[in-house]
């Protein structure tokens, strides 16, 4: 607001007292608004980072409330010392068993190579008409368009660079001894597959077209003519418990329901293969649910303490004595397990969950059947847990109601301010008005004293 230099016409300073005026109805309730909008966002963001934790917990218990998860499986492969030799996957509809593999042979794709001292350099042109070439495996195709005067070197990359290449790769390699053999090799595999390579020069007006055809010029011809096929395309081939199994490629995952297989490398003697219930994914699983709470309570606990943000939280408290009555219930149904404790999980002192392994494993050896109907089955911990936290969360949820309530209030705070802070203006032009005509008064009044005086002394004198 603008400020007017008040006390310059009766050398009273008037200024200071507007100023001290506007002060005392001011300062204090300012800073009451500005207490109660940082003290309100420090506890919007208390909630926010409350709901956050709980969220990851209601992730952690909606992995364990999924009974697919307890019917997953893994694949136990004992792989030789030299190295792996096959990849075994097992989804949730294979049968628990045990296989023997065998890897036969490899899938693999042709190869061409050119004939000793076709070409001395990578730089020799190989045709002086152009034309193209024709490459063909199995039920691919594609064709390569060669511009007269093309070179060895250049020949490689434009088969490389095809459009329409299915697979075909090119290398050169220069023997030192004046001969460079081009190497082409097609990755289509399986029987059947066999790469083919055909050339067609080019046949114009040119009178002398012809008589390149039949003369020694570079001809794309002499370069198919002397491609020797040195790899031939062939089926991978496994064998599962003595039966032969083939495939075009290296991967079976036809051979036996629910299992993923791949070939790698050929076998000495049989690998043992063991498909079990994916135990370890449940342990994993049960590991994020305690670590989440923990981390929720912890953040709860640092909240709602001495001094926190939100201590004495109702919301919080709530929510904690919710879960911690789900946590001790008892269970039926569940084989020998009767509650968290039988399986290795306790609360401590601090409320925090911990996890005996030793206890768990053995629960995981001795009754595996009997953890997705105590986490995922009707009356199971996670399925307790996900109907504690529904009030809770979601758009609809306590902590989103709380949230939006803390917004409403800041936004109805910083509303009040502004209002309060329009009425400080007012009230200050008011002042400076009334303090103005004052200025103006007291000036005329000491201007009308300094006359009198003047003119007294002018008769005394």
């Amino acid at each position: 607001m603008a400020i007017g230099a008040l006390g310059t016409g009766s050398g009273v300073d008037l200024e200071s007292l507007v100023k001290g005026l506007v002060s005392s109805q001011r300062d204090a309730k300012a800073a009451a608004f500005d207490r109660k909008i940082e003290d309100l966002s420090v506890e919007l963001s208390a909630i926010g980072t409350s709901s956050a934790s709980v969220s990851a917990f209601k992730n952690a218990v909606r992995q364990l409330n999924d009974p697919t998860l307890f019917n997953k499986r893994m694949a136990n492969v004992k792989q030789p010392d030299s190295g792996d030799v096959i990849s075994v996957r097992a989804n949730s509809s294979a049968v628990s068993g045990r296989y023997n593999f065998d890897v036969l042979q490899l899938a693999q794709g042709s190869r061409t190579e050119l004939l000793e001292g076709v070409y001395q350099s990578a730089d020799d042109v190989i045709t002086d008409l152009g034309g193209r070439m024709k490459f063909t495996a199995g039920n691919e195709s594609f064709t390569v368009e060669v511009e007269k005067g093309t070179t060895l070197a250049e020949l490689a990359n434009l088969i490389s660079e095809a459009q329409d290449n299915f697979g075909v790769t090119t290398s050169l390699i220069d023997t030192g001894l004046g001969d460079v053999r081009l190497i082409i090799m097609s990755d289509k595999m399986g029987v059947g597959n066999d790469m083919f390579v055909t050339a067609e020069e080019n046949v114009s007006a040119n009178p002398n077209s012809l008589t390149n055809l039949v003369s020694d010029a570079p001809k794309l011809t002499d370069l198919t003519s002397n491609l020797l096929s040195t790899k031939t395309a062939q089926n991978g081939i496994i064998s599962i418990e003595g039966t032969q199994i083939q495939s075009e490629n290296n991967i079976f995952d036809k051979a036996i329901k629910g299992l993923s297989i791949e070939a790698l490398d050929l076998t000495e003697s049989s690998v043992k293969t063991e498909i079990t219930y994916d135990k370890e994914s449940v342990k994993e699983a049960i590991g994020t649910l305690v670590d989440s709470y923990n981390k929720m309570i912890s953040t709860f606990n640092d909240f709602t303490g001495m001094n926190g943000t939100l201590q004495g939280n109702s919301l919080l408290r709530g929510l904690e004595g919710s879960l911690n009555n789900a946590l001790n219930k008892s269970f039926t149904g569940s084989g020998g397990f009767t509650s968290l404790y039988d399986i290795g999980i306790r609360l401590n002192n601090s409320g925090e969950l911990t996890i005996d392994q030793l206890k768990l494993d053995d629960a995981l050896a001795s009754g595996f059947q009997y953890f997705a109907d105590m986490f995922s089955g009707e009356n199971g911990i996670a399925t307790a847990f996900e109907q504690t936290l529904k009030p809770y969360t979601g758009n609809d949820g306590l902590f989103r109601t709380t949230q939006n309530s803390l917004q409403e209030q800041i936004a109805g705070t910083e509303d009040d301010m502004d209002s309060f802070e329009y009425r400080m203006e007012q009230y200050e032009r008011r002042l400076r008005k009334q303090y103005t005509a004052l200025d103006s008064n007291l000036a005329e009044l000491n201007a009308s004293g300094d006359y009198l005086r003047n003119q007294l002394a002018s008769i005394t004198g």
